[in-house]
């Protein structure tokens, strides 16, 4: 654990994220580095898979990079709080960037990685680019999602069933609750109260 650590000394946090709860966060990237695999999948530990997830192992996702879903709170909620969050000490210029151009945020409960981007010359380039990037909303994810689209991958979004948040229904609840989830995602209701 001492050697993973040492990868992600340099990562910045801020004081609402702090290294001791979010540490750990950061060791999602470690799949990258699994290059003995074609693809490589990772579902956080706070989630719960409900329904079939065999598409994830299917040839028809063989054509992407990456396959995720989108993160409605950032696609739908974040450009309201984005002033508030900068004054706060946050860099969300990339985050700006990329929502004027179009491009969705991955919410990385969920990351499918194939071998194109499961190798040791893109890990290398990513945790350089996490131990090197100014600090950016959400640790690993801001700076994952900053990451990935410098790099032109070619992604699949997946529809939202394939990582309900239980917080979207206090913070978006305009997108609604998909009918027959296949993964949620429990954020507020650890340890899976709901």
């Amino acid at each position: 654990i001492e050697e993973i650590k040492n990868r992600y000394k340099n990562v910045k946090y801020s004081k609402d994220l702090p290294k001791e709860k979010y540490e750990t966060s950061w060791y999602r990237y470690e799949m990258f580095n699994m290059s003995e695999y074609d693809r490589v999948i990772c579902i956080d530990s706070d989630c719960i898979c409900i329904e079939d997830i065999s598409y994830l192992f299917s040839e028809e996702l063989d054509e992407y990079d990456l396959i995720s879903v989108e993160d409605h709170i950032v696609s739908k909620c974040f450009n309201k709080l984005v002033p508030e969050l900068e004054r706060q000490g946050l860099r969300l210029s990339n985050l700006v960037k990329r929502m004027s151009e179009g491009k969705i945020d991955i919410q990385p409960a969920l990351i499918v990685a194939n071998k194109s981007i499961v190798n040791e010359k893109w890990y290398n380039k990513l945790i350089n680019y996490a131990n090197t990037a100014p600090f950016s909303y959400s640790v690993d994810e801001g700076v994952l999602n900053d990451f990935i689209y410098i790099n032109n991958l070619k992604i699949k979004l997946l529809p939202l069933e394939w990582d309900y948040q239980d917080i979207y229904e206090q913070v978006c609840p305009q997108i609604g609750v998909p009918s027959k989830p296949i993964i949620v995602h429990c954020q507020e209701s650890k340890p899976f109260k709901k």
